[in-house]
């Protein structure tokens, strides 16, 4: 707290001396109003532009500035052509915030300016005797505020010649059409007028200056009354605006009576949403799991059917050789049988009779050999990669049409 106490008392301290540093200074530089000292202890807007009016007037003599700075548009007009004025003048860079307060932080951009002033005003031209030998470099060296001094004057001597050379060929035609004015004139003069015929268009262009002045009163008066209205409307735009927010706060300090069911319901649409995600995830998983499968469904197909082509073609191939050998077989054993029942018929012995059981025994050694030759012819079919010979016998001719 005493630290406190000691910073606010400095502070104050250190604004009541930049105050009387103001007023001194300006007293120096003919400043003809004494200022009080509690002059910016409240924001003084009109006091502080007259003191840097006084100040610009002093440092930019061409400096147009506005004069009425009754709304915030002009004064901020005003202190920002201020602030440029000075950047690009004097490279000098002030708070165009703390002027427009125009409080006791105000007093130190008005310093700024105070003391660029007197820097300008203590600056003496080079004297004689031991100074004229150094005086050579002293004239070449110029402060930045004599520069654009002297760069104002050059333009306003730009300005001039361009309105001299404009008011020159304006006068030029002027006397051109001198000739035919004067001529003009002299019968104007040397006409007789008559008095009432003067009273008469004095009277009808003081009827029409009323008229336009009444018209103008009108519209003043109109523009009045609209200004009113629209103050009116403003007003009530405001009273509204206050309404609708009283109300939106109400609002938003009152919790709805179904926030808690809508909260609830807001979750249940949350888990619902997930488990729609989660099946529409895993069905667009099966779809493709499905795909795959017909892919390969088809492939496997195309692949079957393309070995059972083959298989019979190789089977149609097999048929025709089996078939060859077959013939070949059945022949061959024809002729064995026939020669066995030859030979056979040679061996016999004995009566033409012969008892029942010689002849069964003779009959079950001819199906034993037959049985053996059957099988041998069999084995050999088998080695050439044939069909067996009863299988071949068996084979229908319209079997190919199967497939």
């Amino acid at each position: 707290m005493v630290q406190k106490l000691y910073s606010s008392t400095n502070l104050i301290h250190e604004l009541r001396q930049r105050i009387l540093d103001l007023i001194e200074s300006l007293r120096a530089l003919g400043y003809s109003r004494l200022l009080p000292m509690d002059s910016f202890k409240k924001p003084n807007f009109p006091l502080l532009a007259e003191i840097l009016e006084f100040l610009m007037t002093r440092i930019e003599p061409e400096l147009n500035l506005p004069p009425d700075l009754n709304n915030e548009h002009d004064r901020v007009y005003f202190v920002k052509m201020i602030a440029e004025t000075m950047m690009l003048k004097a490279n000098l860079k002030l708070s165009t915030k703390r002027l427009y307060g125009a409080d006791a932080y105000a007093i130190r951009e008005v310093l700024k300016l105070v003391q660029l002033l007197q820097g300008t005003l203590k600056e003496e031209p080079a004297g004689n005797g031991d100074q004229k030998n150094e005086g050579d470099e002293d004239e070449n060296v110029y402060d930045s505020y004599a520069v654009s001094s002297k760069f104002s004057e050059l333009r306003r001597a730009r300005q001039l010649a361009s309105d001299l050379t404009s008011e020159g060929a304006s006068l030029f035609d002027l006397l051109g059409k001198e000739v035919e004015l004067k001529k003009v004139r002299n019968d104007a003069l040397s006409r007789y007028l008559e008095i009432s015929q003067v009273e008469r268009c004095i009277g009808q262009v003081m009827t029409t200056v009323r008229s336009d002045i009444e018209k103008t009163r009108a519209l003043i008066a109109n523009v009045h009354e609209d200004e009113t209205n629209l103050e009116q409307k403003i007003e009530k735009r405001k009273q509204e605006l206050e309404r609708s927010q009283n109300r939106l706060q109400t609002l938003r300090a009152v919790r709805p009576a179904y926030m808690d069911e809508y909260e609830v319901l807001e979750d249940e649409l949350k888990e619902v949403y997930q488990e729609y995600v989660r099946k529409y995830r895993c069905l667009a998983y099966l779809e493709q799991q499905l795909e795959e499968l017909e892919r390969l469904e088809t492939q496997e197909k195309a692949e079957r059917e393309e070995r059972v082509k083959k298989m019979v073609g190789e089977m149609r191939e097999m048929g025709v050789e089996g078939t060859n050998d077959g013939d070949e077989g059945m022949n061959g054993t024809g002729k064995l049988r026939t020669r066995r029942d030859v030979t056979r018929r040679q061996r016999v012995f004995g009566s033409m009779t012969a008892p029942d059981k010689d002849s069964d025994s003779d009959l079950e050694l001819d199906e034993d050999e037959d049985g053996s030759d059957n099988s041998s012819d069999d084995v050999d079919l088998a080695a050439f990669g044939a069909v067996k010979a009863p299988n071949v016998k068996s084979v229908n001719v319209d079997s190919d049409n199967d497939f």
